[in-house]
C-alpha cells in the first residue's frame, strides 16, 4: 500500500525537535480513489517522518480513517485528497517520486 503526501516541505527546526523527542508517528487515512486504487493519504506527521528516516527508525503509522470517514464518504476519494491537498503535487512519502 503507498503513503502519499501533498507536503513536500520540511522544516528543519520541526524536524530535528521531532529527533531529540523520538516522535515518528505518522497518522494516515485510507481512502480508495474513483479508479478503485486504495491508498493511504498522509494526513499528519511528515516531520515525524523525516524525523524517522533521517535516524533509520521504523515509522509509527496510526491510521485515524475513522475520524474522517464522514467526510471521505460526502466527498469520495478524489474529492477527500483534493480537500487535503497542500499544493505541492502527490508523492509517495516514502520514495519521493511522484504518485501519479
Amino acid at each position: 500500500m503507498r503513503y502519499i503526501t501533498s507536503q513536500l516541505e520540511r522544516i528543519e527546526s520541526i524536524v530535528a525537535d521531532k529527533r531529540a523527542d523520538q516522535d515518528y508517528e505518522v497518522s494516515f487515512v485510507e481512502v480508495t480513489m474513483d479508479d478503485g486504487e486504495t491508498i493511504r493519504l498522509v494526513i499528519d506527521g511528515h516531520h515525524s517522518h523525516e524525523a524517522a528516516k533521517r535516524d533509520g527508525a521504523d515509522v509509527e503509522w496510526v491510521d485515524v480513517t475513522d475520524e474522517y470517514q464522514g467526510e471521505i464518504d460526502h466527498l469520495g476519494g478524489n474529492g477527500f485528497c483534493d480537500a487535503h491537498n497542500c499544493g505541492e503535487g502527490w508523492w509517495d512519502i516514502n520514495t519521493g517520486h511522484a504518485a501519479w
